[in-house]
């Protein structure tokens, strides 16, 4: 099973694998779109880039909702909405090679609601991603 889900799991949250990993639900938004998926199991060793590398490969097949097939993992960029400014949340671009463990720690003011991680995927220099960076 690759854990992605279309519908929240009943009770989300953290929990151990066999070898003792957190394992997190991680909620994929795609402002764009105004949809999202759900990876039920993220495994705090795994990359954002091992997850989008599968669900977007360069030469695959787009989500019916990726009318112009933008969405290839090469063209994305993923944030986070960062509550550390001064002047209020704004979108942080994290890397998406870095374990998600590594993502959490260094998450920059990182909210974490109801036990599940939530990034924002823009195709990168898109309109909506530049709309979004400057909060207009």
């Amino acid at each position: 099973s690759s854990g992605i889900n279309a519908e929240w799991p009943l009770r989300p949250g953290v929990s151990l694998n066999v070898d003792n990993d957190l394992v997190w639900p991680v909620r994929l938004l795609y402002p764009e779109y105004s949809t999202s998926d759900l990876i039920s199991e993220f495994c705090e060793r795994n990359s954002l880039l091992d997850h989008l590398s599968y669900m977007f490969p360069p030469e695959g097949t787009s989500p019916e909702w990726d009318e112009d097939g933008s969405y290839q993992v090469d063209k994305l960029v993923v944030c986070i909405t960062s509550t550390s400014s001064s002047s209020g949340c704004k979108l942080v671009e994290v890397n998406q090679k870095a374990p998600l463990a590594e993502v959490l720690v260094h998450g920059e003011g990182m909210l974490v609601s109801g036990g599940v991680v939530t990034f924002e995927v823009y195709v990168r220099n898109s309109e909506t991603h530049m709309s979004h960076i400057l909060g207009t």
